[in-house]
């Protein structure tokens, strides 16, 4: 691998909570791995789950992705992203999500034992795994929770918790309602019409371009009521 795509891949990787803490010679020992693998693919080949690989974890260099859940298209994964971490520690089986290739692009795959090797010479990268797995759940059971969501409303206020991040109000989602109707699975007018009620009532608004949760309890109390 060329240098520059190894820094690049490093830089990456330092971004992500699971390996903010670890050193520059441990992460470089991580891409440099002999079970490191770098592929490239060409537009709407599969990425996500790797042919021939198993139990690893991907890194797009360059390129982007389309993310499929029960082949609809869920979201999309631009060059930089880091991939399918949780895979690493799961059941088995087939994943849930699927990524494609939306152009030519290339991908870094880690292994569970390159990762494991990491996670012992470095404490700091457990506890940043353990803190991502446990957050990864809990979205999980919110999107599950709106998945099964009879009114839009609650189906966004749990899309959008689902995805905020800790420490911030600021949901960077494209503005495009087709979209983001497929992803959450509601219609289009159910959509504009979730958003007109949300925002009428102050749980959220606009900045800049994203979304902003201006008041949480407001969003949560549509899924509870949903609920019950």
């Amino acid at each position: 691998m060329r240098k520059e795509a190894e820094q690049k891949a490093i830089a990456v990787l330092r971004g992500h909570p699971c390996f903010a803490a670890a050193g520059e010679e441990e992460l470089a020992r991580l891409v440099r791995h002999e079970s490191t693998v770098l592929r490239e693919m060409e537009k709407g080949q599969i990425v996500f789950p790797p042919h021939g690989m198993k139990r690893v974890f991907g890194l797009l260099l360059s390129g982007g992705c389309l993310v499929k859940r029960g082949g609809r298209i869920v979201r999309e994964a631009p060059g930089g992203s880091v991939f399918a971490l949780e895979s690493l520690f799961g059941a088995g089986g087939e994943p849930a999500e699927i990524y494609v290739a939306q152009s030519a692009c290339k991908a870094l795959f880690f292994s569970k034992t390159a990762v494991e090797e990491l996670m012992r010479a470095d404490f700091a990268v457990t506890q940043g795994m353990l803190g991502f797995l446990t957050e990864r759940i809990e979205a999980l059971n919110t999107l599950a929770a709106a998945a099964g969501s009879g009114s839009a409303e609650a189906g966004t206020a749990a899309f959008l918790r689902a995805r905020q991040k800790k420490g911030s109000d600021e949901i960077a989602l494209p503005l495009d309602f087709g979209k983001l109707a497929r992803q959450i699975g509601v219609s289009r007018d159910a959509l504009s019409r979730a958003f007109d009620r949300l925002t009428a009532v102050g749980a959220i608004g606009l900045r800049d371009g994203k979304i902003v949760i201006k008041d949480a309890e407001k969003l949560d109390q549509f899924i509870i009521e949903n609920e019950e």
